[in-house]
């Protein structure tokens, strides 16, 4: 959309300036102690960091909510994220706080496994803890 090699609508400095982009660029820099020129150099940051990047995200546009595990599991066709997110709950399971994520954690370590959802069921007047896992194909498995 450009004519030889200007674009057709550009903004004004002032609104440029005055734009929630710049705003929030502005804040990252200051967070972060790099510059970001321009959109090519911030686009590079938050992929080459992108932990930095969207834990600044959330910190600096005020977002309220548990942040468990956070995976980008794909892009679309014009370039964006597919993110997907696993809730970062306590399960109570006999008064001993578990946390999801260190669920998680243990359960990524096993190659069989592709995911695993731990959840807290009410069973006997007490909670337990059952994970519904998805497993790998895995020719040579033996259940």
């Amino acid at each position: 959309m450009t004519s030889g090699d200007r674009p057709l609508r550009e903004p004004s400095p002032q609104r440029v300036a005055a734009s929630n982009l710049t705003a929030s660029t502005r804040a990252l820099e200051a967070r972060c102690g790099r510059t970001f020129p321009d959109c090519a150099s911030l686009h590079h940051y938050s992929v080459a960091d992108a932990a930095s990047f969207w834990t600044s995200a959330w910190d600096l546009c005020g977002i309220v909510g548990e942040r468990g595990d956070v995976a980008a599991t794909g892009l679309t066709a014009h370039g964006g994220a597919i993110i997907q997110r696993r809730s970062d709950a306590t399960l109570d399971p006999g008064g001993v706080r578990i946390g999801t994520a260190e669920i998680y954690r243990q359960v990524g370590q096993l190659a069989e496994v592709l995911e695993g959802v731990p959840v807290g069921q009410q069973w006997q007047g007490d909670e337990r803890v059952v994970l519904f896992v998805r497993l790998r194909d895995v020719p040579d498995l033996q259940l």
